[in-house]
């Protein structure tokens, strides 16, 4: 496997008199994610990790240096909404239960690789998960397809504390019925060390979710600076505020949240923030409070950035 990191960083702090040795830190802490978060790969051994990281344009460094509020580096948005659908839910607290470290001790075999689709039409929803298993701990085909059906019986008993509805679920799709041919095992629990290739921005949104359906920035909140890169700061910043209008405001049934930022301003004032609010209430009542809480939280980005640091928002899925 073959893992480049690109991008783009400052490499002296503002006075220019410390320089950050930016490979090394990169590397480091990249192997050491690896080895946490992907058990069955071999590092190193398995994978190469490269860095092409580069200096920023004069013109933003110098955007990234100026005032004691971070100034946006860029003309971007972020989005949030709430609650989740039951199917949203399901999907999301799928993955979580197979890739839980109590999963990883029972079964062994399952890897880290999980990929899960909901499909809701009228009162059922269909699940289709795949799951790159780990050849070591798989004995035969019949240990294989036991496994799945485990998996089936998971998902279903989880399902049944989220939904009422009717919850069908198919686990790796593309094996064979027939007992011959090739079914999804792996070495590593990882479908990236053969015919796969990914990059940042492909994969889920910063709630953990590719929602079609529903409100998305394609602003990737992984691998953008916590600091001034609204791409990472405003959907988190959208969360937040979504999360606490419906905590603190009962009456509110669902909420979506739109940030957007103009290059070289304050992240606390956005060019437009717009909330679009579903209650039974009138709006004149629910408005104010609303309006109250984003002003809160923009003026605390202190506690947005520290969070990313802290592993507190969901942007690494």
């Amino acid at each position: 496997i073959y893992l480049l990191m690109v991008g783009r960083a400052i490499l002296e702090d503002r006075q220019r008199t410390v320089r950050v040795p930016l490979a090394e830190l990169a590397i480091a802490n990249t192997l050491e994610w690896l080895r946490r978060d992907l058990p069955h790969l071999r590092v190193p051994g398995d994978i190469i990790v490269d860095y092409r990281i580069r200096p920023g344009s004069p013109d933003l460094i110098e955007t990234f240096n100026r005032g004691q509020v971070p100034l946006a580096n860029d003309t971007s948005f972020g989005v949030s909404f709430g609650p989740l659908s039951e199917t949203e839910r399901l999907v999301k607290e799928t993955e979580l239960l197979l890739n839980a470290p109590e999963t990883k001790q029972k079964y062994p075999a399952i890897g880290e690789d999980i990929k899960v689709m909901g499909l809701r039409t009228g009162e059922e929803i269909r699940l289709t998960i795949s799951v790159a298993f780990v050849d070591r701990y798989v004995s035969d085909r019949d240990a294989y397809e036991g496994i799945k059906e485990d998996i089936v019986r998971m998902v279903q008993d989880l399902a049944e504390s989220i939904t009422r509805r009717r919850v069908l679920v198919a686990v790796n799709t593309a094996d064979p019925v027939e007992r011959e041919g090739s079914v999804y095992l792996t070495v590593t629990g990882t479908s990236a060390e053969c015919g796969d290739d990914g990059q940042v921005g492909r994969g889920n949104r910063a709630n953990g979710l590719i929602t079609p359906y529903r409100p998305m920035t394609l602003e990737a909140a992984a691998g953008k600076n916590p600091v001034s890169h609204v791409g990472k700061i405003y959907n988190a910043t959208a969360q937040r505020i979504v999360g606490r209008i419906l905590e603190e405001i009962p009456e509110v049934k669902e909420v979506f949240c739109y940030i957007l930022s103009q290059i070289g301003h304050p992240i606390t004032e956005p060019k437009a923030l717009n909330l679009e609010i579903l209650s039974d209430k009138p709006l004149s009542i629910i408005a104010p409070h609303a309006r109250r809480i984003a002003e809160e939280v923009l003026d605390d980005w202190m506690t947005t950035q520290e969070g990313f640091l802290e592993r507190r928002w969901t942007v690494y899925y």
